[in-house]
């Protein structure tokens, strides 16, 4: 019993003291200093808590594509967009927002499936499916 709530209370301390943005909700639009690129995911600090985001409809698998990207991204601000201006910025099952993500006044997706460094992701029906497509 007592190993039950020395466990208990270790995990229980573990999810209080978690800096991850479990109950943040994003608006679209929303602004984000980027600290970390891992394949198509990027890693921001907003109101002193990680957020993590999916880009929406893309996968950027390979070692060159996350060193690209860090590149490209780490230090800048990006603004991350919804996939319906009405609607705010979902997660997915992993706990990661999903959104489009525009650097420098452009979207970031069209650029990266451009260079091609990153592709088109069939994971499901979204405006820029077409746009993101092999090209």
């Amino acid at each position: 019993m007592k190993y039950l709530i020395a466990i208990l209370f270790f995990f229980s301390a573990q999810t209080a003291s978690s800096s991850f943005a479990d109950d943040l909700d994003l608006a679209d639009k929303t602004e984000l200093k980027i600290v970390k690129v891992e394949k198509h995911v990027l890693s921001g600090i907003l109101d002193g808590k990680e957020i993590k985001v999916r880009l929406l409809g893309l996968t950027c698998e390979s070692k060159k594509s996350t060193k690209t990207l860090s590149k490209m991204l780490v230090g800048e601000k990006v603004v991350l967009r919804s996939d319906s201006n009405f609607l705010p910025i979902l997660k997915d099952t992993r706990n990661r927002f999903v959104a489009y993500v525009d650097h420098e006044g452009a979207d970031l997706g069209t650029r990266l499936v451009d260079k091609g460094i990153c592709i088109g992701a069939g994971d499901r029906p979204h405006p820029k499916k077409a746009e993101y497509a092999l090209k």
